[in-house]
């Protein structure tokens, strides 16, 4: 049976994915730091009847440690921040088939910044790499679990309709569904045309920032009004956050990227991976659902 290792496998598409292979019966080792989100991991999966999957603790940053994890794994997902990937290519086993890899569309971003350059280094330290390599560069994910950046505007919108947007929100975005990373990670591996490439995916269209938050409202029965905001503005409450201590500090790169069209060409992704990404009110939907369902 092929051995299969999954860094980063103790939260978001990492344990995602990790569940939909056990479940379909595979040999699946998981590889994460925290005994704890392990043993819930586990849990999940002996509740849905789903393979129990075996553990490695390691951290990516440990050469020795990661590369004993990684010596019996034919094929080797990568989940975690793409920063790592050269460390997982230096401790892959000499019976590695296949690499599978998340980066980041940061790549392709017009305001370069230190995540765009690891994105640059992960993919090109990849498709050079000692074994066949698949680069999947993932537009915004949501439905993954935790404090996510959809669950977060949906907490907000409960307390207040109200949300100001530099120029009122008229830049693009693409989400995409954590369920449609999973089925482009599995696609990655098992269809070998994908072997060798660097595929972005996304949602199957790109809409504005704002009605991307109408879309969290509708999705948890909420109206919602946007503020247009002066970009001066929006930089004048970002420099507050830096200064303010308790608040999430936000970078004047990332205001200004609330300005760059965020849309991507995903025909790659239906062609190649032969995935056909759900819509985003359809998303938020089953993301909603998954929230009422009792852990």
């Amino acid at each position: 049976m092929t051995g299969i290792a999954i860094i980063g496998a103790t939260s978001g598409p990492g344990e995602a994915l990790l569940k939909r292979l056990s479940g379909q019966g595979h040999r699946v080792m998981g590889i994460g730091r925290d005994a704890q989100k392990m043993a819930a991991v586990s849990d999940a999966c002996a509740k849905a009847g789903a393979q129990i999957p075996e553990w490695m603790p390691a951290d990516v940053t440990n050469h020795l440690g990661l590369k004993a994890a990684l010596q019996s794994a034919d094929i080797v997902f990568h989940c975690t921040d793409p920063r790592f990937v050269p460390q997982v290519l230096a401790a892959l086993g000499d019976q590695t088939e296949h690499f599978i890899a998340l980066g980041s569309t940061r790549l392709f971003t017009k305001y370069p910044d230190r995540r765009m350059k690891e994105a640059g280094e992960a993919e090109r330290a990849a498709l050079a790499g000692p074994v066949p390599a698949t680069m999947l560069h993932p537009a915004m994910i949501y439905g993954d679990g935790g404090e996510t950046n959809v669950v977060r505007i949906m907490k907000y919108l409960r307390l207040s309709p109200v949300i100001a947007m530099p120029k009122g929100g008229h830049s693009l975005i693409q989400p995409i569904y954590v369920d449609d990373v999973v089925s482009s990670l599995v696609a990655a591996w098992q269809r070998p045309e994908a072997r060798n490439k660097s595929i972005v995916i996304a949602g199957p269209e790109p809409v504005s920032y704002a009605d991307f938050i109408r879309s969290c409202g509708r999705a948890i029965g909420k109206s919602v009004m946007i503020i247009p905001i002066p970009l001066a503005v929006a930089f004048a409450l970002a420099a507050v956050t830096r200064i303010v201590p308790g608040l999430p500090a936000v970078a004047k790169s990332e205001v200004k990227r609330l300005l760059e069209d965020k849309n991507f060409d995903v025909s790659d992704m239906r062609d190649i991976l032969r995935v056909s990404p759900i819509g985003l009110d359809d998303g938020l939907q089953r993301l909603v659902m998954s929230l009422k369902k009792p852990a």
